[in-house]
């Protein structure tokens, strides 16, 4: 499947930490079916939905939209574009004199960075500096 070797390419060459990074994508084909006729030659069509995952992406996610639009323009210019992203909400339901109140709860705060422990005790005894 040429178009996913090429969009492969594209973000590899494009996203510097995916290019760093390889494990972080995956590209595969989903739902997909060949389009054969009754002719002289096995030629034929591969229809399908390439599925892009990218994991762990720390970063503007415009870099990697671009770069997939930036692809398919060339490789693919009539397509339809689907982005999907799975997100979390927190609903909180509470029972007040039997009627119930929802509301949702606000994100929680980005963690702090760790800072790099300069000790170690175990059991209250210190075992390393």
């Amino acid at each position: 499947m040429q178009k996913m070797k090429s969009l492969r390419k594209a973000l590899t060459d494009s996203v510097p930490q995916l290019k760093a990074n390889r494990e972080m994508m995956r590209i595969f084909a989903d739902e997909g079916n060949i389009d054969a006729r009754l002719a002289a030659s096995l030629s034929h069509e591969k229809i399908y939905t390439l599925n892009v995952i990218v994991c762990d992406f720390v970063g503007d996610p415009d870099l990697s939209f671009v770069s997939v639009a930036a692809g398919l323009r060339e490789n693919q210019p009539d397509i339809g574009i689907s982005i999907s992203v799975q997100l979390t909400e927190r609903t909180i339901v509470r029972n007040e004199n039997g009627a119930l109140h929802i509301s949702y709860a606000p994100e929680l705060p980005l963690h702090e960075p760790v800072m790099q422990p300069t000790k170690l005790y175990i059991n209250g005894e210190l075992v390393s500096w």
